[in-house]
């Protein structure tokens, strides 16, 4: 989704897939939501879009976190550094 093309996909688990396809429903509910929320007030649109925002700043941190955990050790490998881990 976000940073997903930083990421090899391919390697990660089948929960990953899974996730980031709830991700990007949640993207797409507060675009819609938000919009909306301009129109009508409803309190239950109020808490959807609420939620998918909080998912989708989640998704966004962890697939940020990941993509530059990769991107370092490649940085690191390129460089000759050897990792802590």
């Amino acid at each position: 989704m976000f940073f997903t093309d930083k990421i090899d996909c391919q390697k990660l688990p089948r929960w990953w897939h899974v996730l980031d396809g709830v991700a990007h429903w949640a993207q797409w509910i507060l675009i819609v939501g938000v919009i909306a929320l301009f129109w009508v007030q409803w309190s239950w649109l109020e808490w959807v879009t609420a939620g998918s925002l909080i998912i989708t700043g989640a998704w966004a941190v962890a697939t940020y976190v990941i993509a530059r955990r990769k991107y370092q050790r490649q940085w690191q490998a390129s460089r000759g550094f050897k990792s802590s881990k």
